[in-house]
């Protein structure tokens, strides 16, 4: 094991932490974001990136490497911060939480797209590629189901 981490390894962290932080947000944020069909795609959503990071965490644990892990705090204030702006934006309180949970998405995706351009093995690749397509497929649903989300 190298206490060096190479470009791959940093980007790969990256998009671990940044994933657990969003599971997190996803989490926090599906207890009481509304509409319920919000609420269902954060639950499904989550248990799909729950699994791809424990895959990619899993396949870099066999090569001998010590994935980092998110910080849960951040992902807090961030549903804090949601369920602040939905409580003072009267009638746009979906649009608030889908803008919050896009945003997200989009930050995750960002880190996914590093990650793919620092060359990962092939199962890496593979597992990163469909973290990527249910990022998008998840975007899409939330953009289909809160039309009025303005990107940020």
């Amino acid at each position: 094991m190298s206490l060096i981490k190479n470009e791959l390894s940093a980007q790969l962290d990256d998009v671990t932490r940044v994933a657990s932080e969003t599971l997190e947000l996803f989490a926090d944020l599906a207890a009481g974001v509304e509409p319920p069909e919000l609420a269902r795609l954060l639950d499904r959503q989550s248990k799909t990136l729950r699994r791809l990071v424990d895959e990619i965490s899993e396949h870099r644990r066999r090569r001998g490497e010590l994935p980092e892990a998110g910080d849960p705090e951040r992902a807090h204030l961030r549903a804090a911060a949601a369920r602040l702006r939905a409580s003072v934006l009267p009638g746009r309180a979906a649009a608030s939480y889908a803008e919050s949970i896009l945003d997200a998405a989009a930050t995750l995706r960002a880190e996914i797209e590093e990650a793919l351009a620092a060359g990962p093995d092939d199962r890496l690749r593979a597992l990163l590629e469909d973290m990527k397509r249910e990022t998008d497929d998840f975007e899409q649903d939330v953009r289909s189901l809160v039309p009025d989300a303005r990107p940020r």
